[in-house]
């Protein structure tokens, strides 16, 4: 049995908001396509604790699988979309991992 898997990436700034909703519209409908949904996301992120924080937007999608994710990723009509993203934004990271395992 496959687990759930998640994608959370940090955009530190958005430099065009209105050029970046073309990124979120091609997002949103790769997410579709791909079993993904996101989950929320946030741009008044409050750190509790730590030295680096990460800085602007915090997005967290969840998939079905690893396999789900790893196809979004190499969707060619999403990395369309990414292109849009890396050029209005400033993206310090996107990570992937899994759920964790089932507790027995």
């Amino acid at each position: 049995m496959s687990r759930k898997a998640y994608v959370v990436a940090n955009l530190e700034v958005i430099h065009d908001r209105d050029k970046f909703r073309d990124y979120e519209r091609g997002l949103v409908k790769s997410l579709g396509r791909h079993e993904g949904q996101l989950l929320t996301f946030s741009d008044n992120v409050e750190c509790l604790e730590g030295e680096n924080p990460p800085n602007g937007r915090l997005v967290v999608m969840e998939f079905p699988s690893m396999e789900h994710v790893e196809n979004w990723w190499a969707d060619e009509e999403y990395q369309a979309a990414s292109n849009i993203r890396r050029e209005y934004s400033l993206t310090n990271f996107i990570c992937k991992l899994e759920a964790l395992p089932p507790r027995t």
